[in-house]
């Protein structure tokens, strides 16, 4: 019988969760106008591939209050989708968290030290909307393991 570290499993859980927070449906059955919403992760200078980015809705300031989920591809870039791909996400302020784990058996830490997990401590805001895309360009991380 193939017996799964609980590591693994947590992590394989967290990315199903991430994956379906894109792409769920309307909380009140109509869709919000949504900006297109996108940037390139960069961890120690380089293209990261594989990153979890998070994004959380400020309570007061957005009328979409689930976090959602993308993973950056193979050029660090990604971009965000709340009913469609890419179409980006619903006015308002957000914050950005960050997880890059190392998949495979006994390597599911997080390549970033988890300093970046924590909405309530990011420092990667941004606001959404009057018209304008989300462009956050180049996001600098980095894999030193001291806390932010």
């Amino acid at each position: 019988m193939l017996r799964m570290s609980p590591p693994l499993i947590v992590t394989g859980f967290t990315m199903i969760v991430v994956l379906g927070l894109g792409c769920s449906k309307p909380q009140s059955g109509s869709r919000l106008k949504t900006y297109p919403t996108f940037g390139v992760v960069e961890v120690d200078g380089q293209p990261a591939e594989g990153v979890f980015v998070t994004c959380y809705p400020d309570k007061d300031t957005s009328e979409y209050q689930r976090p959602l989920g993308t993973i950056t591809g193979g050029d660090g870039k990604f971009a965000f989708s709340t009913y469609a791909a890419n179409d980006g996400l619903p006015e308002g302020q957000y914050k950005l968290v960050f997880q890059w784990n190392e998949l495979g058996i006994d390597k599911t830490a997080d390549r970033l030290g988890g300093n970046y997990t924590d909405p309530a401590k990011s420092k990667i805001e941004l606001f959404v909307g009057n018209g304008e895309t989300g462009n956050l360009g180049i996001i600098e991380l980095s894999t030193n393991l001291s806390k932010r």
